[in-house]
């Protein structure tokens, strides 16, 4: 294959790819936003494999990650390619038509080439740190028991969690279902077999909104 057709494949890959990666960036964005689901359950507690997985073209948003992350390769690849065939270019335009220039050019591109490479490198290299989670823009609240948790008069009840559904807390908690939906201004149609969990990503308030909603309710019908 000539060399002006390689060129013209290798332009047309990378933009392909280009569009891919975009595409991709808008599913885990807008489609399959933080909170979607993985496709198979990481842990082993109580309905783990029971949750509810949000899927696009049959993908989930961690499968959809991995689509991205491999375009993202495949265009590094390619603007590899793309660098080899045009080295001897490259090299020209770095160091400039005239003599006088050459240093200076030469200068500039090994800066600019080491402050890219520190950039890419330096998110590997850097400590990881861990936090607790919380919504955006709010404070960090004590952390709740995963389980159970103490009433006034000591005795220990199971903590609502967001892997419960609606009816299971109206049925362990006694707490209606209808009245969760009011107090957590959720629409009059969600279903009583919907997730804590779920609903919480959709909507705006925390679970520990909804223990203390629970507790406030028990308290008014002693």
């Amino acid at each position: 294959m000539q060399r002006k057709n390689v060129n013209i494949l290798i332009d047309a890959l990378a933009f392909a790819f280009f569009v891919f990666l975009i595409a991709t960036g808008m599913v885990l964005k807008y489609v399959l936003p933080p909170g979607s689901g993985r496709r198979f359950a990481s842990g082993e507690g109580r309905e783990a494999e029971g949750k509810t997985v949000s899927l696009s073209w049959g993908f989930s948003r961690h499968e959809w990650g991995d689509i991205h992350f491999w375009v993202a390769v495949g265009i590094m690849a390619l603007l590899a390619a793309h660098l080899a065939l045009h080295y001897k270019w490259a090299v020209t335009v770095v160091k400039g038509q005239t003599p006088e220039g050459s240093g200076a050019r030469m200068g500039l591109g090994a800066l600019g080439l080491a402050t890219l490479l520190a950039v890419a490198v330096s998110p590997f290299l850097s400590p990881k740190e861990t936090v607790q989670r919380q919504r955006e823009g709010r404070e960090v609240s004590s952390p709740v028991p995963a389980r159970e948790e103490k009433t006034e008069d000591g005795a220990e009840e199971e903590s609502i969690r967001g892997s419960m559904t609606l009816r299971e807390v109206q049925e362990r908690q006694g707490v209606p279902a209808e009245y969760l939906i009011e107090k957590l201004n959720l629409p009059k149609d969600t279903s009583p077999d919907a997730r804590l969990g779920q609903l919480r990503r959709q909507s705006s308030f925390e679970m520990e909104d909804a223990r203390a909603l629970a507790r406030e309710y028990k308290q008014r019908e002693k």
